[in-house]
């Protein structure tokens, strides 16, 4: 659930349980509870929807890494291993009232993708949109 709450010099940003930081483009000129609402309903699906999300990456990206990313010496990565590669280590949502709200998580997969992140979106039902890819 949400941690901290706090106004940047912009925007809201925050912290959800388990140190994951949360970003927002919600201006700090909003009143606190509209960017409380959106932050508590992206950290409940964090919490909710984290093995959706995993399964999600996992089953996406993992032929990738295999068949493109891994050094051949490596061994290939079974769904556990891959799996445990994975962690959520950002999150950005859009304000609640927003048709289009979405929380879009970052995911933190250690050197599998040469210092890249995973981006997943959700729709504020827990549906993904899109597909999981590579950022940065």
């Amino acid at each position: 659930m949400l941690g901290t709450l706090r106004r940047g010099k912009a925007h809201y940003e925050g912290e959800a349980d388990g140190g994951v930081e949360i970003m927002s483009d919600l201006s700090v000129t909003q009143p606190e509870h509209v960017a409380r609402e959106s932050f508590e309903v992206g950290a409940r699906l964090l919490e909710t929807q984290l093995d959706v999300v995993l399964d999600a990456v996992t089953t996406a990206l993992r032929p990738l890494y295999n068949e493109t990313w891994r050094e051949d010496e490596e061994p290939e990565l079974d769904v556990a291993a891959f799996r445990a590669a994975l962690s959520v280590s950002a999150m950005s949502v859009t304000e609640l009232d927003n048709p289009a709200f979405l929380v879009v998580l970052y995911l933190d997969c250690g050197d599998l993708f040469a210092g890249h992140a995973v981006e997943v979106m959700l729709e504020r039902d827990g549906r993904l949109f899109g597909n999981p890819g590579l950022v940065g």
